[in-house]
């Protein structure tokens, strides 16, 4: 079952993080293609690169220490004081605070980029909408948010396992629609979104077939295969702050 406020739980997380999803095969799949189409989407929405940048539920820092490269100013936001201090150490040129946007947001001037990457899926719904309507608060009108969702209950391998009348993840509940309905109620219009990982159909001992991957997510492939995103464990979505 999900937890009744993943505040509580994401306070617990610490050093152990970054391996758990090392460790992972198939989460270390997930974070190797976000990563790989974050940088992508900053190469051609930021050719001159990203005067303000902001990692929301920032973690250990796995998403600002991609985007940093592109960022002149980059601020990280989490209310784990133990997650925010291995964040520092992996980027001291970096600010970052510890704090809780849904009940008070920090003082800090606005920011072009948002990225919110494992968050919204985690969280449950009353959560998920106070944190998007304080980081519309954060951006600037026009302004970009990055997020990813990997709670897809309608991913082609979630709904075999239904069929099978197999046990799946009680987390699962944000569809791409849900997902979009709740970013449009917030402030944010989608302009794009790419799934990952739409072509699994069985568990965690499947290939993991890097190359063909590649293949698949370049170029005008890339654009193809956004279509599939609700039947993806994972997508990523571009949303801008409406004016």
């Amino acid at each position: 079952m999900r937890p009744l406020d993943y505040r509580t739980c994401h306070l617990a997380r610490g050093p152990d993080y970054d391996q758990a999803l090392a460790d992972s095969p198939f989460d270390a799949f997930m974070c190797e293609r976000e990563a790989w189409i974050l940088a992508g989407i900053l190469a051609e929405r930021f050719p001159d690169g990203v005067d303000r940048y902001l990692d929301f539920a920032c973690g250990t820092g796995r998403i600002a220490t991609i985007v940093s490269h592109f960022a002149d100013q980059t601020v990280g936001i989490d209310l784990s004081p133990s997650i925010v201090a291995i964040a520092s150490r992996k980027l001291p040129h970096a600010q970052f605070v510890v704090a809780d946007i849904t009940r008070s947001l920090p003082a800090l001037e606005p920011f072009d980029l948002v990225t919110a990457f494992r968050f919204v899926g985690n969280a449950q719904d009353d959560l998920r909408e106070a944190a998007l309507h304080g980081l519309h608060r954060l951006l600037k009108p026009g302004g970009l948010l990055i997020l990813n969702n990997h709670r897809n209950p309608l991913a082609a391998k979630y709904l075999l396992s239904r069929l099978a009348r197999r046990r799946i993840d009680g987390r699962l509940d944000l569809t791409l629609s849900k997902l979009e309905g709740l970013l449009g109620r917030t402030g944010f219009e989608v302009e794009a979104r790419w799934g990952i990982g739409w072509w699994v159909i069985a568990g965690s001992r499947m290939p993991w077939n890097g190359v063909r991957m590649r293949r698949e997510l370049g170029g005008k492939r890339q654009r193809r295969w956004a279509s599939l995103a609700s039947i993806s464990p994972d997508m990523v979505l571009v949303a801008r702050r409406k004016r």
